[in-house]
């Protein structure tokens, strides 16, 4: 398999996190701006089961009962660190951002998740006010 198969299958993923048609949600875990240096970027590597081999930073996903499957970007030397499970009921059209903290700039564990900033999703919010789908 070469780099566009791969390229084309992690789009495909990508796409395929939010599986419903309607509101959505989106976690990111791209470093903000400013953020402490104990804090990392992360990626997420699964969401409900199933598994992203692409490891994107940024997923959407459908509004409710999630369980994230991340890990943190930063490299142990000897061995990988362990991933971490993100609880998360997320509400329609907001944006979640992650981080992994670390217990210090210089060490890979321990660590944990925070939920950095939610946000709304304005482009969300025009197709779907108040975050609501379209009724049944």
């Amino acid at each position: 398999m070469n780099l566009k198969h791969l390229s084309v299958l992690s789009l495909v993923f990508a796409i395929s996190g939010c599986a419903t048609p309607g509101p959505y949600a989106e976690v990111t875990g791209e470093r903000l701006i400013g953020s402490d240096p104990n804090e990392v970027p992360v990626r997420i590597i699964g969401v409900n089961g199933k598994l992203d081999i692409s490891g994107s930073s940024s997923v959407r996903i459908d509004p409710g009962s999630n369980l994230l499957l991340v890990q943190t970007t930063r490299r142990a030397i000897r061995r990988p660190s362990p991933d971490a499970m993100l609880p998360l009921n997320a509400k329609g059209c907001m944006r979640y951002h992650v981080v992994a903290v670390h217990e210090s700039s210089v060490t890979v564990e321990p660590w944990s998740l925070e939920i950095k900033k939610v946000e709304p999703i304005d482009e969300c919010l025009s197709k779907y006010p108040q975050g609501l789908g379209p009724k049944q």
